[in-house]
């Protein structure tokens, strides 16, 4: 007979505090009968069966029984035959005295209760809205409808002609979740279905691949929804509970950092041979620019792009590139009795910089700033919204959750870029137009069209010959024949093992210019092979420039 262990499910005491003293005393039988089997123990670690580890990890006692007291067991689990309990026998006590009194009915593999199951699915999908008998009307129905009745077909038709046990739905329903179930890799999946429907008899429903299997089953839309549960399973944060902070049960910080700031977590320090309580904050983040404007709350698109200098900013939209421009803003940053100020032939022509610096806001005035913002709903489902001013004077977007954290506004930095990212993106912007590369140059005819109304580069400027534009060369790009010996010194170069990729791959001396460079090419390309390859290439004003900007990088 198998033991009553419905104290499993008894955990939480009454009211939602502590755990009971059944439960305490089940867990306490557990352990012990984890002890008699020692074979089922590794050098005397026992399984845990708790919510997270499945039976699938050997801790010690004292922590099974932790996990056990605070998670649970696995749902289900009241069977230990992964700790070597017996498994149970559940045959009954009293069993029939003639077998054949009855005759013996054999039943399809799944019912027309079953059966229905699949078709309701498919009509729960289409919505009470649907009308069914559209199909009937001469009117070809929309494409949204079109799936619908398919599906239903796959619903109601058997699998093949004469089964009585699946439908095509069915089947493949079930398969699909064999799949995910068993982790199969999509080739083993269509190998699977390739060799199963070489078994059915011809006629049969059942798609040969994933791709076809997805179709039938997608028209279903089965909807998502996040909730957030505690950690410790006591509870979901849901319709009145979803904008709880903390579980109401057992008072568990709902979010992760704030909980290693406020209470820590308790580690152990192998030095000292002790415990510890552990308290971690977040320093930064690292990301590339475009997701810095999506941890910030402060949009990186636009003229306003810069999150330090904000609307103070003097940046503008270029007329021809169409792109925003931030050519002249860094004289601003100079001292205010710096030359460079007061010239105004060398930089936008005919203008002076006497503004001071503009000054950072500090993280209290940042706070401040942030807090005033409105509270801004996204979603497909929502019209794209913008504070008022967005563009304008202002680019913010929403408010970063990250100022929930106490001590954010106390952070000097907040957030760093990830170099590899910049590296990649200044190398192919220099690269490409130092070798005057067709469609990836920078100095393009938009780009002198631009200079000519900003600029005094009366060398640069365009000249209309038999009208048409001609673009003189530039001193910072390389003749064809300069472009040849540059790529035919990358292709002869010998790196040591494991430096870099196979950079004479990336040559391609037809268009004169590199194609497939990865992101560390890149790094390693900017930092310490730039100034060799244009080296006696380029003026000495244009190759100290390339040096400079390679030694800002290594440095």
């Amino acid at each position: 007979m198998p033991p009553d262990r419905s104290w499993i499910k008894n955990r939480v005491c009454p009211g939602g505090y502590g755990v009971t003293d059944e439960y305490r005393m089940g867990v306490k039988e557990f352990i012990e009968l984890c002890h008699q089997y020692p074979r089922y123990m590794d050098r005397g670690k026992i399984r845990c069966p708790c919510w997270d580890c499945k039976s699938l990890k050997f801790i010690l006692a004292d922590l099974v029984s932790f996990h056990l007291i605070s998670r649970g067991f696995e749902r289900g689990y009241i069977n230990w035959v992964k700790q070597g309990e017996p498994i149970w026998d559940r045959t009954p006590t009293q069993a029939p005295t003639n077998l054949m009194s009855e005759p013996m009915v054999f039943e399809p593999t799944i019912s027309q209760e079953n059966h229905d199951q699949f078709t309701e699915m498919v009509m729960d999908a289409a919505g009470p809205a649907f009308d069914w008998n559209s199909r009937d009307e001469p009117e070809t129905p929309n494409p949204t409808a079109q799936k619908i009745f398919k599906m239903k077909d796959a619903a109601d038709s058997p699998l093949w002609s004469g089964c009585e046990g699946y439908s095509e739905l069915s089947a493949l329903s079930e398969l699909l979740n064999i799949k995910s179930e068993s982790n199969l890799s999509e080739r083993h999946y269509n190998r699977f279905l390739k060799a199963f429907g070489r078994m059915l008899p011809k006629g049969h429903k059942l798609p040969d691949s994933f791709y076809s299997s997805k179709k039938v089953v997608a028209p279903l839309g089965l909807g998502v929804e996040k909730i957030d549960a505690c950690e410790n399973d006591c509870m979901l944060y849901w319709k009145n509970e979803k904008e709880l902070q903390q579980c109401k049960i057992c008072h568990h910080p709902r979010f992760k950092l704030k909980t290693l700031w406020n209470d820590g977590v308790e580690t152990y320090d192998v030095s000292k041979k002790q415990n510890f309580q552990m308290r971690a904050s977040l320093m930064w983040t690292v990301s590339d620019f475009p997701a810095y404007g999506m941890l910030s709350g402060w949009s990186t698109h636009g003229k306003l792009s810069c999150p330090y200098c904000m609307s103070g900013i003097k940046s503008f939209r270029l007329k021809h590139g169409r792109k925003p421009c931030f050519f002249d803003c860094h004289r601003q940053f100079l001292p205010l009795n710096h030359p460079y100020r007061y010239q105004k032939d060398n930089f936008t022509k005919g203008r002076i910089e006497i503004d001071p610096p503009f000054i950072r806001l500090t993280g209290e005035e940042l706070e401040a700033v942030v807090a005033s913002l409105p509270t801004i709903e996204f979603g497909k489902t929502k019209d794209k919204e913008r504070i008022e001013g967005f563009g304008e004077t202002h680019n913010w977007l929403k408010r970063s959750i990250f100022w929930d954290l106490p001590y954010w506004n106390t952070n000097l930095i907040r957030h760093n870029l990830d170099v590899m990212h910049i590296e990649k993106n200044m190398f192919d912007n220099v690269f490409n137009t130092v070798m005057d590369v067709k469609g990836k140059s920078k100095d393009n005819l938009n780009a002198r069209l631009d200079l000519q109304s900003i600029c005094k580069r009366w060398d640069l400027e365009l000249k209309e010959v038999n009208e048409k534009y001609l673009k003189p060369k530039a001193s910072y790009t390389l003749s064809k024949d300069q472009r040849q010996i540059v790529l035919k010194w990358i292709k002869n170069l010998r790196l040591p093992d494991g430096y870099v990729s196979n950079l004479a791959r990336c040559v391609n001396l037809d268009d004169c210019s590199l194609h497939g460079m990865k992101s560390h090419d890149c790094h390693v390309f900017i930092q310490r092979l730039l100034p060799l390859a244009f080296r006696d290439l380029l003026p000495e004003s244009v190759w100290n420039g390339l040096t400079e900007l390679s030694q800002f990088f290594r440095d």
